[in-house]
Order: C-alpha cells, then sequence, then structure tokens
C-alpha cells in the first residue's frame, strides 16, 4: 500500500501552479460537493492543463485563485477579463476571478478507470444533465420550498 502523507493546501497548489506554467499535467481527486452532480466527491480525478486566457470559455471547468483557496468550478459567464465562476451544485454562490487567477482547465475527469475528455459526447451529456438538475434545484429552492414553509398547497 503506498505511503499517504498530509501537506497543506499552500504547498500543494504552489507545487500545483509551478507543474503546469511548466508544461506539465496535474491529476487531483475531487474534495467537496460544489460541482455536483458533474464531479463526485472523494471518486472523480480531474486532470488539469494550462490554458492561454484567450481560450477560455463558458463552460469550462477551470481551476482558479480565489479569496477561499483554489477553486475548481464552471466558468458562467464572461465579461472582458472578468470570468464569473459557479459550482454546478450551487444555486447563488458566485465567484469572480481574472484570467490571471485562472490556473488550469479541466481536460478530463477520471470516473472509474474511464477517462471523460473535454469535448467529448459524454463530458457534454454530463454537462447538460449536471446543470439541467441545477436548474430545477434552484427552482425548488426559489418557487417550491418557500411555499412548503407557509404551508400552503400548490
Amino acid at each position: 500500500m503506498p505511503d499517504i502523507r498530509t501537506i497543506s493546501n499552500s504547498i500543494l497548489f504552489a507545487d500545483i501552479n509551478r507543474i503546469i506554467d511548466e508544461g506539465g499535467k496535474v491529476t487531483l481527486r475531487i474534495k467537496g460537493h460544489s460541482m455536483r452532480p458533474f464531479l463526485r466527491n472523494g471518486r472523480d480525478d480531474v486532470v488539469l492543463n494550462h490554458i492561454a486566457s484567450e481560450d477560455i470559455r463558458q463552460g469550462m471547468v477551470v481551476l482558479f485563485r480565489h479569496s477561499k483557496g483554489h477553486v475548481l468550478h464552471r466558468v458562467r459567464y464572461i465579461h472582458g477579463n472578468t470570468f464569473i465562476m459557479k459550482g454546478d451544485g450551487n444555486c447563488r454562490t458566485a465567484e469572480h476571478a481574472t484570467a490571471d487567477d485562472i490556473i488550469a482547465y479541466a481536460e478530463a475527469v477520471i470516473r472509474n478507470g474511464h477517462t471523460i475528455a473535454y469535448r467529448s459526447l459524454h463530458w457534454r451529456l454530463l454537462t447538460a444533465y449536471s446543470l439541467a438538475i441545477k436548474i430545477a434545484r434552484t427552482a425548488y429552492h426559489d418557487i417550491i420550498a418557500p411555499i412548503l414553509r407557509r404551508g400552503t398547497n400548490i
């Protein structure tokens, strides 16, 4: 069994930045639920690769620096040099970043030993499913849940 060590995020992400800047790729295990159901906590791995700022597109999943640390979320909107990011599992929270804050994009997801490449049909179907669930969850929280809290029948 491999030797498992715990290191601080500051050391980990400094190494990730260096590897990406040198043209390498990094594979990380997903931790957290903000991108569910697209990415699964503790089960999916993501392959991160360098991206030039002019190649960043709406819909991409990117790793970026934020006041919370480093975050892996989807680019939802682009306004000039400002990128608005949201996790697929987040109903309301959004983060703002500049091109300089973006470190890498998710080139692939590894799930159950299978690689799902960015721009593949499988990736597009998972994205569509994830965003449809997000719309349904947001509608529930904004419309149905308040009605249920008031005790009114639909």
